[in-house]
């Protein structure tokens, strides 16, 4: 049926993907400098970043994928990152919890 043709991209696509090895992010808090980097699994590169979620106040470096800034408020926040490959085939991505105190 069609469903096999499909799966099988799926597959081939998934296999391309590029690894955030971090485990989790450290903690941050309110009104003091946060720094985290995100790291790719060893020969991976990507071309660029993105972040969703994050805490306001902090921002994601497009190229390094280094998270940075100041938080301004507490919380519990579930920040999704994505990693991209140059030539557009690879994507990696993950959610961490990120806590502001």
């Amino acid at each position: 049926g069609t469903t096999g043709p499909a799966n099988e991209a799926g597959s081939v696509s998934a296999g391309s993907a590029l690894s955030i090895t971090n485990s989790s992010l450290p903690k941050a808090a309110t009104g003091k400098a946060y720094s985290a980097r995100l790291k790719l699994a060893t020969g991976e590169t990507a071309a660029s970043w993105e972040g969703f979620g994050l805490p306001p106040g902090l921002s994601i470096n497009s190229s390094t994928g280094a998270i940075t800034g100041t938080p301004t408020a507490a919380g519990s926040y579930d920040v999704v990152v994505l990693a991209m490959a140059g030539s557009g085939t690879g994507i990696g991505g993950k959610t961490y919890a990120l806590v502001v105190t």
